[in-house]
Parts: C-alpha cells; sequence; structure tokens
C-alpha cells in the first residue's frame, strides 16, 4: 500500500520517516547522511520508490513569529531541487520545536550526545513531523490526501 514519508531537511543530514498504509502511524525509516545535493536527492528517491511512497511532509524550521527564515528558505529551495527530479507531491508542514522536544526528551532519558544519538534524533524528528501531520488530517484516507495535494507543495 502506498504510504507518505516524512522528512527532517538539515544542513548534515535529513531525517526520514514513514507512515503505515492507513495514514495513521508515523515511524522512523532511516537518516541520509548528506554529501552533495544530486546524491542526497539520489538516496532520497531510492528510499521512495523501495516503500511506494506517493506524498512527502517535510518540516519547515520556521521562526518564532511563523515566518520563513533563513533556514526555512534553504529546506525550501532543498524541496524545489527534489520537485525537479521526484514527481511526488510534497507538503509542509511547521516544525518548530521539534528537534528540541526530542533532544529534551533524549537528555532526560539520559542519552548523551553522540553520532548514534545524532542520528536517532534526526530520525525521530521526522517522525515527529509526519506524526503531527497525520494527527491533523485525522486519518484522511490516501484519496483524499493526492486529491487535495494536485499541486506539488501549498504554501
Amino acid at each position: 500500500m502506498p504510504k507518505l514519508l516524512g522528512l527532517d531537511v538539515g544542513s548534515k543530514r535529513i531525517g526520514v520517516s514513514i507512515s503505515d498504509s492507513s495514514l495513521k502511524v508515523a515511524l522512523g525509516l532511516t537518516v541520509i547522511h548528506r554529501t552533495h545535493k544530486r546524491s542526497d536527492i539520489s538516496k532520497l528517491i531510492e528510499i521512495i520508490d523501495e516503500n511506494d511512497a506517493v506524498g512527502i511532509v517535510v518540516g519547515l524550521p520556521l521562526n518564532l513569529k511563523g515566518e520563513r527564515g533563513f533556514i526555512a528558505q534553504q529546506v525550501e529551495q532543498f524541496v524545489e531541487h527534489c520537485k525537479a527530479k521526484i514527481p511526488k507531491r510534497f507538503v509542509y508542514w511547521d516544525e518548530r520545536f521539534t528537534t528540541l522536544q526530542i533532544e529534551k526528551q533524549m537528555l532526560s532519558d539520559g542519552i548523551k550526545k553522540n553520532k548514534a544519538r545524532n542520528r536517532t534524533l534526526d530520525e525521530q524528528a521526522a517522525q515527529l513531523i509526519l506524526q503531527g501531520y497525520l494527527d491533523f488530517k485525522g486519518g484522511q484516507n490516501l484519496n483524499e490526501w493526492l486529491e487535495e495535494h494536485v499541486v506539488n507543495f501549498s504554501d
């Protein structure tokens, strides 16, 4: 069954999550270690193909006022490059405080900072982004989602 991917796009890594086929539950999937835009997009295409993903929910890091800052613009530029190579539907989801929430939880769980923690953090951030979107949509079925997102992404 087709699914949605969730992305937490960072400058060093891209956290990736995936929904279940009912579009109710998001699961952490993997992390793409960024090297070059072309390579990053190729890896993303592989993940999309392997998981039969029909759409991508991208975390957009808005500032405290809800406006797009420099980092959000970088994410949007990456998505624009993706859209040129990936014929899927993209939608942005406000990801303010997502990484901070997970970092606080990890610290309270006694997980110290290291590379493995960073990988987990990015994957969990993508999961939280996608889960927030799925919860907001309330288990909307895939056909409704596709009809709603006939354009590649909405502002």
